[in-house]
């Protein structure tokens, strides 16, 4: 009986000294990963942090797990939604398009898990790096170049989902064989600079040139020219800005009565 009194004591002891540790805080740990460890400027995102164990016995893990993204230079990019940290230990920040760009790569993508009464607060972080994106540039008009006519020249910047993001401006140069006497193609603005190359701003990937009345003109039919015809030629062209490539392009016509 007094052995069996001992190993009873050994046995009592064991769950008493395991009781302490367990309200401490259990020793945790975290990993952060990513499906690609990087993308292109202006690609959507989604990271994930795991956080083990999830369980002692039949105590499950609790807490909140912040995210933090920070660029090189300094910048943040929050998440655009959060899955809530669950019992599984897991919470997945998804960052949509337009917010990581090549000029602040690489990012450090970190998460930080709370800690709760029976689990111990545990972080991690991930390195993200995103790459200058391949900028394409599409010119377009709205309606037929034609004599005597205001014309719209836009430019649009397209580099997947992200080119909303591109900055800087767009320089146009206008070209039209024929014009009014003293009207040049330029585009107009409140103090238009009566150039060929003229510089507009980006809006959400679109630049415009608005070309004032004159800019292409044709004489009056004759009867040795019946059907009078000016060239024209758009070129637009983007500088880059860190984060999406440069591009240029060109688009050429005939304008007629």
């Amino acid at each position: 009986m007094l052995l069996r009194a001992t190993c009873l004591a050994i046995v009592v002891t064991g769950v008493c000294a395991a009781t302490p540790a367990f309200a401490a805080g259990t020793t945790t740990d975290m990993t952060v990963t990513s499906k690609a460890t990087s993308t292109f400027s202006g690609q959507p995102a989604v990271f994930r942090a795991t956080v083990t164990p999830t369980a002692i016995g039949k105590t499950r893990i609790s807490g909140t797990v912040t995210w933090t993204i920070t660029g090189q230079n300094g910048s943040t990019v929050t998440c655009t939604t959060t899955n809530k940290f669950n019992a599984s230990g897991v919470s997945v920040c998804k960052v949509g398009k337009a917010l990581l760009l090549a000029a602040a790569s690489p990012y450090d993508v970190t998460a930080s898990y709370s800690g709760d009464a029976n689990f111990a607060p545990v972080s991690n972080s991930l390195s993200y790096v995103v790459t200058p994106a391949v900028t394409h540039l599409r010119i377009t008009y709205m309606g037929k170049p034609a004599s005597g006519t205001s014309t719209t020249v836009v430019a649009t910047i397209n580099a997947g989902p992200g080119s909303t993001a591109s900055t800087g401006d767009i320089t146009f140069a206008i070209a039209a064989s024929m014009s009014t006497k003293g009207v040049k193609p330029y585009c107009a603005g409140s103090n238009p600079v009566p150039s060929e190359n003229n510089t507009q701003p980006l809006v959400n990937g679109v630049a415009t040139c608005v070309l004032p009345v004159g800019w292409i003109a044709l004489p009056a039919p004759t009867t040795a020219v019946k059907h009078p015809k000016a060239r024209w030629t758009f070129t637009a062209s983007y500088p880059g800005d860190g984060s999406f490539t440069a591009v240029t392009a060109t688009r050429m016509g005939i304008a007629t009565h």
